[in-house]
C-alpha cells in the first residue's frame, strides 16, 4: 500500500510509493520531533534523536549510539558476557572461552549449555547449543510453566494471525465492526468455541494464508469449512441446492437401475462402501439394496466424481426426516464423496444457507471484477 495515497502498489517490491508524484511528496515530508528534547530527529522513522539515544554500555561502559532506545549493550559479546555472569549454570560457547566442538577419543563432542557439559554430536539434531535430553525434559517443563499464563495462547494466536494473514487483532475487530460482528453467510454473531476464520480466494493464496486482494471477509468456522469442502465453487453449490430441493419435492433424477445379477457382481468388485452390518444398522439397507437404489453410473450426486478418493462413499440422507447419523431408509438421497457430504452438513443441509453462500461468492466475484476493470 502506498504511504501517501493509500492505494495498492502496482508491483511487489521494496517501493513504498505507487509513482513519482507520491515519491516526491514522501521526500518533502517533515521529520519527526524528538520525544525527549523536542528537536528534529532528521528522520521520519525515529522518534528519538541521535543525541538522546547515545548512552553507555551496561557491561563495558563504552559510549555508543544504538539503533533503538531499548538496546543497552554495545555488542553481542557484551550481551552474552552479561548473561553468562548473571545466570548461574548457563554458559555461551565462543563468548566465555568454551569450545563448541571437541574431539575425545576420535569421537566429536558438542557443548550443551543446559547441562554445562559435552555430549555426543548425534544428540544435537535441531539445536546448536541444547541436546535432545534437555529439550525433552526441561523444555517441556518450562513450556508447561509458561503456558499457564492467560496471555500465552492468545499471543500465539495473534502471532499466527499476523504471519498468515498480515492482520493485527485491532484490524480484525475493525473488519468485524464493518460486518456488524456477524458471519457474512449465516449471519450468526457467536463464533462458538472456535475463533473467527479469515475467508479468502484460494486461487490467489494457498490455504492458511491470504493477502489484501483475495481476502473476502470473516466467517464462522462452519461456513468457512463448508465452503472449503465444496471447493468454493458456485456450480457445486447450485448443484447441492438442486439435489436437496428435488428430493424434498419428490423430483428424482432418472438413473439406470442395476439388475440383480449386475448388483451382485458389483458387491464383489466394489470396495469403496462401508460394511453391510454398518449400512444395515445406520441406514436400514444392505449393499445390494443400496447399489440397486443408486443405479449406474456410481458417482457423487453433487461434484459428479466417480471415485471417492481416499475415503469411502458416504450415504446421504435428508436430515429433516431423520436428524443425526441414522436413517430410516426412506430418506436416502444417494451417495456423495466425503467432502461434499461434509460440506452440506456443515452448512446445515439448508438450501437457504447454501443460496446465501452462493450470493456471498458472487458478490466477491463482482467486486474483484470491478476492481480489475478500474485498474
Amino acid at each position: 500500500m502506498c504511504q501517501i495515497c493509500k492505494s495498492d502498489l502496482p508491483t511487489k517490491g521494496k517501493s513504498k510509493y505507487c509513482g513519482p508524484s507520491c515519491a516526491e511528496k514522501g521526500k518533502n515530508r517533515t521529520s519527526k520531533k524528538c520525544l525527549v528534547c523536542g528537536n528534529s530527529t532528521d528522520s521520519r522513522d525515529q522518534s528519538i534523536c541521535v543525541e538522546c539515544r547515545t548512552k553507555k554500555c551496561k557491561k563495558c561502559d563504552e559510549v555508543f549510539t544504538p539503533r533503538s532506545s531499548l538496546i543497552v549493550y554495545c555488542s553481542a559479546k557484551c550481551r552474552y558476557l552479561e548473561k553468562s555472569t548473571s545466570q548461574k549454570g548457563v554458559k555461551y560457547p565462543n563468548s566465555v572461552g568454551i569450545d563448541l566442538n571437541i574431539i575425545v577419543g576420535g569421537v566429536e563432542m558438542r557443548w550443551c549449555k543446559g547441562h554445562d557439559k559435552y555430549h555426543l554430536l548425534s544428540n544435537f539434531p535441531n539445536s546448536k547449543y541444547i541436546c535432545k535430553e534437555w529439550k525433552s525434559v526441561e523444555g517441556k517443563r518450562n513450556y508447561a510453566a509458561s503456558s499457564e499464563s492467560e496471555y500465552f495462547m492468545q499471543g500465539r494466536r495473534d502471532r499466527r494471525l499476523f504471519l498468515s494473514h498480515g492482520l493485527t487483532p485491532l484490524e480484525v475487530l475493525k473488519i468485524l465492526e464493518e460486518q456488524n460482528f456477524s458471519c457474512l453467510v449465516c449471519g450468526t454473531s457467536d463464533s462458538g468455541t472456535r475463533p473467527w476464520n479469515i475467508d479468502h480466494d484460494h486461487n490467489c493464496c494457498p490455504p492458511g494464508k491470504s493477502c489484501l486482494k483475495c481476502r473476502r471477509g470473516i466467517l464462522c468456522f462452519k461456513c468457512n469449512a463448508g465452503l472449503g469442502c465444496l471447493k468454493d465453487s458456485i456450480p457445486v453449490l447450485n448443484e447441492a441446492i438442486q439435489v436437496i430441493t428435488n428430493f424434498r419435492f419428490n423430483i428424482f433424477p432418472t438413473r439406470k437401475l442395476a439388475p440383480r445379477e449386475r448388483a451382485k457382481h458389483l458387491l464383489v468388485s466394489q470396495k469403496n462402501f462401508a460394511s453391510s452390518y454398518h449400512l444395515k444398522y445406520a441406514y436400514s439397507v444392505d449393499l445390494e439394496e443400496l447399489l440397486a437404489l443408486v443405479g449406474e453410473p456410481i458417482e457423487c450426486l453433487i461434484c459428479k466424481n466417480r471415485s471417492p478418493g481416499n475415503m469411502s462413499w458416504n450415504v446421504d440422507h435428508d436430515h429433516k426426516c431423520c436428524p443425526g447419523n441414522k436413517s430410516c431408509g426412506k430418506c436416502i438421497r444417494g451417495i456423495l464423496c466425503h467432502l461434499c457430504n461434509k460440506g452440506i452438513g456443515l452448512l446445515g443441509d439448508d438450501p437457504l444457507l447454501l443460496r446465501s453462500a452462493v450470493l456471498y461468492l458472487e458478490n466477491f466475484e463482482n467486486f474483484a471484477k470491478a476492481r480489475y476493470e478500474k485498474k
